[in-house]
């Protein structure tokens, strides 16, 4: 999912306030760039592909370090940038969680 400029704002907004002088792990650059698109990291089942049933899905925003390419994920539910909702009854056999949704704000 790409994100549209409010969000990359509220981004930019949470890693200053929260990160703002994050330094890369490997290569101790400070220099990052921001992704435009929402990833998401699948619960390991085994070696197979569940979808639905008790399997779950993170939603992740990614920076990379500019100087060595490596990565950090931060949870964009936690991040404010989307929301998770509820699911309906016949969404979830578990657990109730559905994938998020964008937030509108």
């Amino acid at each position: 999912m790409q994100l549209d400029e409010n969000q990359k704002n509220k981004v930019l907004l949470y890693l200053n306030t929260n990160a703002p002088t994050i330094k890369c792990p490997v290569c101790g650059h400070a220099q990052w760039g921001l992704s435009d698109r929402i990833f998401e990291t699948r619960e390991f089942v085994g070696g197979g592909l569940e979808l639905g049933g008790n399997s779950s899905i993170m939603p992740f925003i990614v920076i990379t370090c500019t100087y060595c390419a490596h990565s950090l994920l931060f949870n964009a539910i936690q991040m404010g940038i989307l929301t998770q909702s509820p699911a309906k009854p016949d969404e979830s056999k578990s657990n109730g969680v559905k994938s998020p949704e964008p937030s509108n704000g």
